[in-house]
């Protein structure tokens, strides 16, 4: 009963949303949805989980990461990234677009790539030592490898919901 819910739900939203899925991902507004893939993430909130959304085929095809979670952190981090980029000399960390709505959002989906040459491998650990020390600095608690994606020669964060947890051991009086 909770995953016929939360399925529902999603593709109510889904048809609710196509205008912003074709101004943000590029999607066609009439390219019928294909493929949904399921069971990626723990369930939360009443049996509801994240999916991956196949749109199209050929070269109208498109997939997004639908997540059934407020997505404003994402789209936060993202934006901070851009930030970050914009005021660095160094080539730019991996930004991905989120589309966060009422309740849920739709994210890039990122395939995995392996690196494709030596140089490529040294931008690669270059790149996860900076992304390391941002999400240092934004306390984000649970990097491993669910939560993160090797893409060339970018580590990328997937999900952030670990991002600004307090360290309360440092909060405790000495």
């Amino acid at each position: 009963a909770l995953w016929l819910e939360g399925s529902e739900e999603m593709l109510r939203r889904l048809a609710v949303s196509r205008a912003e899925l074709h101004q943000q991902f590029a999607i066609d507004a009439v390219a019928p949805l294909v493929g949904i893939q399921l069971g990626l993430s723990d369930p939360h909130r009443g049996g509801r989980a994240v999916a991956i959304l196949n749109f199209g085929q050929g070269d109208s095809a498109g997939r997004v990461v639908y997540k059934p979670k407020d997505m404003q952190v994402d789209l936060a981090y993202q934006q901070l990234l851009q930030q970050i980029n914009a005021a660095s000399s160094l080539p730019p960390l991996r930004c991905l677009t989120v589309l966060s709505l009422e309740g849920f959002g739709l994210m890039e989906w990122l395939d995995h790539r392996t690196c494709g040459s030596e140089e490529q491998l040294e931008r690669f650990y270059t790149n996860a030592g900076r992304l390391m020390a941002v999400l240092y600095l934004l306390g984000c608690t649970d990097c491993h490898s669910e939560n993160l994606i090797a893409c060339g020669d970018q580590l990328v964060l997937i999900d952030t919901e670990t991002l600004l947890e307090p360290d309360l051991r440092d909060l405790r009086p000495s």
